[in-house]
């Protein structure tokens, strides 16, 4: 068969090559996977940062981008903030300059975590000796989590998010510290930032400043993430566990403080009564900046086993309104007036209602049931209320008696 110059036979090109075929100076499979296992973990970091840098090439932000996200994400609080400030429902701590609630003690970042077992006793002491509060005085951070922060900075030039998480750490540390700076319970006379935020709304809500170390924490934590992410996948993985062995136990609460929680009785035949309301007298509103009547804590315990809803409580911020509804609502103004320790002074015009009439008012708000606790009841307190409402007794337990309003 004749042929073509360009042909050594009827089926081969001469000159072409398949493209899945070599070429003769390009290694083979079985040599590239040598020359794998042949890598150092140092070079496998720099191809696992190469192959990063080409699928997620960093991209400058366009001009004014974020300023956009920042107003985009506090519309909602600004917005909810304003609503509230038209209603004249929005509450603020009054700002104190020099008396206000402090912040982390500096000296505390090394005085180690006073609920830990092996150094806590030691911790502990040297909190009470200077006058620490160990709840919100605090701001010992750890071993790892400050050896993060400390390697955070030194290198965040090189990486933004790094300088984005170091940027949160430092300005939430240093709203942490409060408005005065404070080494070994003094208060040294600097001023510093947090003073000058109790003036900006909303930001004055935050009115213990210590509790901003939480997100120092989490900055801490970014930071320690993504260290360890850069490392081989072996390294990393052995880094991993044992960074988060090691902060375990550094955290570890033993023995963890506990106490044991006793609810009458009578709250479980509560629960399974007709629905209504419950008093708890004496009753109070309490909210972070003080409370009006007397308002007792276990009461909200207790709601949890009964499970009807609860005249007065306790909120973090109680609006004006509330309390304004509270103070016009006919006898329960009387009963809260009365919780006070000081004595009872109830509204004129609750004193000369009928017990029929008063019982029709509570009703109308709702109410069915009354618990009088008699070890903190005033006499005045309990002189109204045998006075004025019409009670059926349903039980009584130890120093509490439970009544339902009678028909």
């Amino acid at each position: 068969m004749p042929t073509s110059p360009t042909t050594t036979g009827p089926c081969r090109r001469v000159g072409s090559k398949r493209h899945d075929e070599p070429a003769e100076d390009e290694p083979t499979v079985e040599e590239r996977l040598a020359a794998f296992e042949r890598r150092t973990p140092e070079e496998l970091a720099r191809d696992r940062e190469r192959t990063f840098a080409a699928s997620r090439p960093a991209r400058p932000l366009p001009p004014g981008k974020t300023l956009e996200d920042v107003i985009v994400g506090a519309l909602p609080i600004v917005l909810g903030t304003l609503a509230l400030w038209r209603s004249g429902d929005y509450t603020a701590p009054t700002h104190f300059w020099r008396s206000g609630p402090g912040g982390i003690d500096l000296l505390t970042l090394g005085l180690g975590n006073p609920f830990h077992p092996l150094t806590g006793g030691w911790t502990t002491a040297a909190y009470q000796r200077l006058g620490i509060d160990r709840i919100e005085g605090i701001g010992w951070l750890g071993i790892l989590p400050t050896l993060f922060l400390v390697l955070g900075v030194w290198r965040a030039g090189a990486n933004r998010d790094l300088r984005r998480a170091v940027a949160a750490a430092i300005a939430f540390f240093v709203w942490a510290l409060g408005p005065w700076l404070t080494i070994a319970g003094v208060r040294t006379g600097v001023l510093l930032p947090a003073n000058f935020l109790g003036l900006i709304p909303v930001l004055s809500n935050a009115r213990m400043p210590g509790r901003a170390l939480v997100v120092t924490s989490l900055a801490a934590a970014t930071i320690g993430a993504r260290m360890v992410a850069t490392l081989p996948g072996r390294q990393r993985n052995i880094v991993a566990l044992a960074a988060t062995l090691f902060v375990l136990v550094e955290y570890l609460p033993a023995p963890y403080p506990s106490i044991s929680l006793e609810i009458p009785q009578m709250y479980s035949q509560l629960h399974s009564a007709r629905p209504g309301s419950v008093i708890e007298l004496p009753m109070g509103l309490r909210d972070g900046f003080g409370q009006v009547g007397m308002f007792d804590d276990r009461t909200m315990l207790y709601q949890m086993r009964h499970g009807h809803p609860l005249v007065g409580g306790f909120a973090a911020r109680i609006p004006e309104s509330i309390r304004a509804r509270y103070e016009s609502l006919p006898v329960i103004r009387s009963l809260l007036r009365c919780s006070e320790p000081t004595g009872c002074e109830p509204v004129p015009e609750d004193q000369q209602m009928g017990k029929a009439e008063a019982a029709s008012a509570l009703r109308s708000a709702g109410v069915r049931y009354v618990v009088i606790d008699r070890t903190r009841a005033t006499t005045g307190l309990t002189a109204f209320v045998e006075t004025m409402l019409p009670l059926t007794l349903l039980a009584s337990e130890g120093d509490r008696d439970l009544f339902e309003l009678s028909e």
